[in-house]
């Protein structure tokens, strides 16, 4: 006899980013490079920009990332919640992703604020999968130009992706307008710590190395094939531990055996 309401929100598709296996296990974003961008319900959004109105021509680094950066313009508005929230009717910027590992993250944002004035105009809402982790703010001094921050607001919050894979959705939220949202870093490794303008952007899955597989039939086998060198893997989980498998170079015929292979 209950009546509920709820808003289902559209599949996000699109290329996605691939975390990096190594020991400090990185993700990274370039702000632009988005598969979704929401407005909020009050008119305001994320928009790309190569030079906020905001940054100063003295400041100590005006270089940006990548192609440019996401801005929502100040018209002194702020949206705070907390950790375990469902951000709804805000400036929303949403991206593909695909982890190789589980765990607590530590997340980095390069940015720029709008304000000298701790507190002002100097914050960004970031979660995972639609849920708010925490808020990351008051180290965006304008005057500092693109600057990299880490702390989170509340201090005790996590960023905790639980389970490895694709389809996870890395969530970008206005908390304060006014600021310039330039790249995200995040890395499995707590003692990472980005410089300059940080890593290089992560590659797209499935196109990072120039190799695309086709996966045709042969009857009840399976034949793989790709383009230029490289060594197939396999594994009967999807994690790993991934294995060579000797003398399989491309055409590959697979006979499958047992519940599952990756």
């Amino acid at each position: 006899s209950n009546t509920f309401s709820f808003v289902v929100k559209p599949l996000i598709t699109g290329t996605a980013r691939l975390q990096d296996s190594g020991p400090d296990g990185l993700l990274v974003l370039e702000a632009e490079d988005y598969n979704v961008n929401t407005p909020g319900t009050n008119g305001q959004s994320w928009a790309f920009t190569t030079w906020p109105p905001f940054l100063l021509p003295t400041g100590a680094n005006t270089n940006f990332s990548g192609s440019g950066v996401m801005v929502v313009t100040n018209l002194g508005n702020a949206y705070t919640f907390n950790p375990g929230d469902t951000p709804v009717g805000i400036p929303e910027l949403d991206y593909n992703v695909y982890f190789v590992t589980n765990g607590t993250f530590t997340v980095w944002v390069r940015g720029s604020g709008d304000s000298d004035a701790a507190g002002q105009n100097d914050s960004i809402n970031l979660g995972v999968d639609g849920v708010l982790a925490y808020r990351i703010n008051g180290v965006f001094p304008q005057a500092a130009g693109y600057a990299w921050a880490t702390n989170p607001t509340p201090a005790l919050a996590t960023f905790t992706v639980s389970t490895p894979g694709y389809h996870h959705i890395i969530n970008a939220w206005m908390r304060e307008d006014g600021f310039g949202f330039d790249k995200m870093v995040i890395a499995s490794n707590p003692s990472y710590t980005p410089t300059g303008l940080g890593p290089t952007e992560s590659p797209v899955l499935g196109v990072a190395s120039g190799f695309r597989v086709t996966l045709t039939r042969s009857g009840a086998d399976l034949i793989l094939s790709w383009a230029g060198g490289g060594t197939l893997q396999s594994s009967t989980n999807v994690v790993g531990t991934y294995v060579d498998i000797p003398g399989s170079n491309s055409p590959v015929t697979i006979v499958p055996t047992g519940a599952q292979k990756y």
